[in-house]
């Protein structure tokens, strides 16, 4: 399946099937969901391992 970066100029768009396009159009707004949906998790993760870096250097006198 073709996605956007794949396609060279609007005339490609042009002169894609409607539905073709819709569903890579659809494909790609669900990717990217999930992809943010990742990427949060992982923000949260980095967040909390630095929480804990802090904490561990506040014990030993450094912050």
């Amino acid at each position: 399946m073709a996605n956007l970066s794949d396609i060279a100029d609007l005339s490609m768009l042009e002169a894609m099937d409607k539905e073709q396009l819709i569903i890579i159009l659809k494909d790609m707004i669900e990717g990217n969901a999930k992809q943010l949906k990742d990427l949060e998790i992982v923000k949260d993760e980095i967040l909390a391992d630095t929480e804990k870096c802090n904490e561990i250097l506040a014990k030993l006198g450094v912050r």
